[in-house]
């Protein structure tokens, strides 16, 4: 008796799931996050502190990198067109043994200007933009990159931007109330490396990026030599600053006067290339 009960409770549920209507697989809610493209990277092997793209993006970490580590320096690079249209660079460097894990630092660009960093993981195949929201998925983990761009704003690191200047790369910073000044970010070969983050200009920009100050020229030991400057961005973006520069006494660290024909009378400050 017993095992005949037994037998008609598990018909009664064969019957039911029979019964049963299905539910389209398409219908079923999905637990996965909604992912576009991958990050298209560029990879590129670093074999010192000159390469140009290192300097334009992590100059200032080149104190940091081990050159002679077993595991080699490699940048990477890829362009990510958010859903709002705006187009940044996000570029990460692996420089660490720890990077397979979440520990590579990885920067957005909109621009020259920098808009944000987090830290991800090396495995690239695992970073992504979110289908239609502001979000960059790294591995599993979310950030939301209108709220990075915001927090860059609001810690003004839109006013700061990389220039090439005679082969060597500069810092336009905007301190504020129009106050600028132009510093070496990363000299360029044959200039000492205590040149990085001298003067080479300070002074006032006005709203229609007209600017007035003092530049900077250097000669070995003695104190920087500043001379009066004005100039604007021209129409193909570039800063260009001219004035009487000095002409220093080639036997010692005075000035003689002031010329036009010093070839630090005009100076001009360009936009980077684009990354390789």
């Amino acid at each position: 008796m017993i095992a005949w009960k037994y037998t008609r409770f598990v018909l009664l549920l064969i019957g039911f799931a029979l019964a049963w209507p299905a539910v389209p697989a398409q219908a079923r809610p999905s637990m996965a996050l909604r992912v576009g493209n991958l990050l298209n990277y560029a990879e590129k092997p670093l074999a010192g502190v000159d390469d140009r793209n290192f300097n334009r993006y992590w100059g200032d970490r080149v104190n940091f990198v081990d050159w002679n580590a077993a595991k080699p320096t490699r940048l990477l690079s890829a362009t990510l067109t958010l859903p709002n249209g705006l187009t940044l660079t996000a570029t990460m460097l692996s420089d660490r043994d720890d990077c397979d894990v979440d520990a590579c630092p990885l920067r957005l660009f909109d621009g020259n200007d920098q808009v944000g960093e987090i830290t991800v993981c090396e495995d690239t195949t695992r970073h992504a933009l979110v289908a239609e929201r502001l979000e960059l998925v790294a591995c599993g983990r979310r950030h939301n990159l209108a709220e990075l761009i915001d927090k860059a704003k609001a810690l003004n690191r839109n006013d700061q931007t990389a220039l090439l200047h005679n082969g060597s790369v500069v810092n336009l910073v905007r301190l504020g109330k129009g106050n600028v000044e132009i510093r070496y970010l990363e000299p360029r070969r044959g200039l000492p490396a205590s040149m990085k983050g001298r003067v080479l200009f300070k002074g006032a920009e006005d709203k229609q990026h007209r600017f007035t100050g003092l530049a900077y020229t250097f000669k070995g030991s003695c104190a920087p030599a500043g001379y009066n400057v004005s100039g604007a961005i021209d129409a193909n973006g570039e800063i260009i600053l001219s004035g009487q520069a000095p002409s220093w006494d080639p036997k010692s660290c005075g000035v003689l006067g002031f010329t036009t024909q010093s070839p630090h009378a005009r100076l001009v400050f360009a936009n980077l290339p684009p990354v390789d």
